[in-house]
C-alpha cells in the first residue's frame, strides 16, 4: 500500500512541477490508524524541500491533501495537557463568573482540577474547587473537532454588538511541538469569531467549532450546576 501511495504521489508531484527530474519522498510515514501520509522531505535532482505535506487515504484508496488547519492542528490529537479558562464580566452583582481547568492525559482518562469563583468585583468572592475526571475518548473527540478549525491569516477582531457582556475564553494546549491556545472575547452563540495561535502565528476562526469542541467536555466540567450554586450562596450572604 505505501509503495502505491508513494508512486502515486510522484507522479502527480512531476506533473505539477513539470519537471524532467528524478523525484523521490525520502522516509515516508504512513498512519494505518488515521490514513494520513506524512511526507516530511522532497528531493528532485537532489535538491532537497522540507514540505511536511500529508496526504489523507480513505478506506477505498480516494485521498486529497490535508488544508492547512488539518495538517497544522493534528498535533492537537496527542495533546498531553490542557487548560481551559471560562470568564464573565457584565453588568451583575455577581460578576465577574469564573471556571478555570487544568486537565492531564493518563492511560484512560484527562484528569486534574477545576476552580469556580463568582462576585470577584465585590471583593468577597464565593470560590470553589472540584475534581475533574474525562474519559480519553470523550477528550479524543473534542481535540479531534478543535483539528477542523478552519484557520485564515489575520488580525483578530472579536464581534461585540453590544454593552455589560464580555465573554473570555481560552483554550491552551499542551503538544509535542509546543503550546496552541485558541481564544475569544465574541459575544452571542458559538461566540464567533475565534482566534488562534500556535508557532508564533495567529489565525482567525470564522466558525463555532472550537465552541462545539466545549460542548463534547460540558456534560464533565460540572461548570453550570456549580456556578449557578455559588450565585445562589452569594445572593443569600448579601442578605
Amino acid at each position: 500500500m505505501s509503495k502505491f501511495i508513494k508512486f502515486l504521489f510522484i507522479l502527480l508531484l512531476a506533473q505539477r512541477v513539470f519537471l524532467e527530474s528524478a523525484v523521490a519522498v525520502d522516509d515516508p510515514n504512513f498512519d494505518t490508524k488515521t490514513r494520513i501520509l506524512t511526507i516530511p522531505r522532497l528531493t528532485i535532482d537532489s535538491a532537497h524541500f522540507y514540505t511536511n505535506v500529508q496526504i489523507k487515504l480513505s478506506a477505498d484508496c480516494k485521498w486529497k491533501f490535508l488544508t492547512r488547519s488539518e495538517s497544522s492542528l493534528r498535533v492537537l490529537e496527542k495533546a498531553s495537557l490542557f487548560l481551559i479558562q471560562d470568564e464573565w464580566i457584565g453588568l451583575s452583582s455577581l460578576a465577574p463568573l469564573k471556571a478555570h481547568y487544568m486537565l492531564e492525559r493518563h492511560t484512560n482518562q484527562f484528569s486534574g482540577g477545576a476552580s469556580f469563583s463568582v462576585g470577584g468585583a465585590s471583593g468577597n468572592p464565593c470560590k470553589s474547587v472540584e475534581d475533574i475526571t474525562i474519559p480519553v475518548e470523550v477528550v479524543q473527540k473534542f481535540l479531534q473537532m478543535l483539528t477542523r478549525s478552519p484557520l485564515e491569516k489575520g488580525h483578530y477582531e472579536p464581534k461585540i454588538t453590544h454593552t455589560d457582556d464580555y465573554p473570555s475564553i481560552k483554550i491552551t494546549l499542551q503538544t509535542d511541538t509546543g503550546i496552541v491556545a485558541f481564544f475569544t472575547q465574541s459575544q452571542g452563540v458559538g461566540h464567533v469569531p475565534w482566534g488562534v495561535t500556535f508557532e508564533k502565528t495567529t489565525y482567525v476562526i470564522n466558525s463555532d467549532i472550537p465552541a462545539k469542541a466545549l460542548e463534547i467536555l460540558k456534560p464533565y466540567l460540572k461548570k453550570d450546576e456549580r456556578l449557578e450554586s455559588l450565585s445562589n450562596g452569594c445572593r443569600n450572604s448579601a442578605k
